[in-house]
């Protein structure tokens, strides 16, 4: 599928079949299609993915909305690892509750910390939820 994409735009992909894209994950060109995962260049590591589309999904939430897209989300490097080391951690955790049936002592045992730092951590994640889905609303 994505081939006949590619080649559709006249687009041209390397040896690996990924493709040039803009600073805004858009194919050059074509500002409505937009390129994530594998195609991408830099891609191979599901962090990578992950971010862009979750990137490539506010530039379309926001297009949709009719706002202004945000140009100045360009992340650091210490922004994107402490991002990616949140959600590596919040993975674990989910996957040893899940694990544990949601024993929350159990699994602040099996991770190796305190009952409470699981809980502040939990309460953390709700509350970068709520932020996340009142930014998608508004």
């Amino acid at each position: 599928m994505h081939r006949v994409v590619v080649i559709g735009a006249g687009v041209g992909a390397d040896h690996a079949g990924r493709v040039p894209v803009l600073p805004d994950l858009t194919l050059p060109g074509h500002p409505e299609v937009f390129v994530i995962g594998d195609l991408m260049p830099a891609s191979g590591f599901a962090q990578v993915a992950i971010q862009s589309g979750r990137f490539a999904a506010r530039q379309i939430t926001q297009r949709l909305a009719g706002k202004p897209t945000d140009e100045a989300d360009n992340p650091s490097l210490l922004e994107i690892g402490r991002r990616a080391a949140m959600q590596a951690e919040r993975a674990a955790i989910e996957k040893t509750l899940a694990q544990t049936r949601w024993n929350r002592r159990q699994a602040a045992q099996i991770l190796k910390i305190s009952y409470k730092a699981l809980l502040n951590k939990l309460k953390t994640y709700e509350e970068h939820d709520a932020a996340h889905e009142k930014n998608l609303t508004a």
